[in-house]
């Protein structure tokens, strides 16, 4: 097995089963490596984890910061909001003003979406 090619697979069955080993010297004769082999993927597999780990920020990752034209319009969305209840409520002042009118007689409903006002 000295002249065979480890795969990444195969040499981490092989560091999982020496973790778990009582004797590392029994367990290499059973796999047929040598025992230096062996300590010598135990290293490189702790480097490797150093390595990666090394690598990464301590702590949380931070929330990514919102992009600016989505803020501006959110900005916009909200302004466009308020002025859509100015006009709702104009128009809700608008319909009450009418129908006072009518009541009074002050207009004249037609068959034409606006209203004729009279004089009285």
């Amino acid at each position: 097995m000295e002249n065979e090619r480890l795969t990444p697979q195969r040499k981490l069955e092989l560091m999982q089963r020496m973790s778990q080993a009582k004797n590392i010297s029994e367990y290499a004769a059973q796999v047929g490596i040598d025992r230096s082999y062996l300590y010598e993927l135990r290293r490189e597999m702790e480097d490797v984890m150093l390595d990666t780990w090394s690598q990464k920020t301590v702590g949380r990752p931070s929330h990514p910061q919102p992009d600016p034209a989505i803020a501006e319009l959110q900005a916009k969305l909200e302004e466009m909001d308020e002025k859509a209840k100015v006009w709702e409520a104009r128009a809700r002042a608008a319909d009450a003003i009418l129908k006072a009118l009518e009541s009074d007689g002050a207009v004249k409903k037609t068959a034409s979406t606006r209203p004729i006002f009279w004089r009285a």
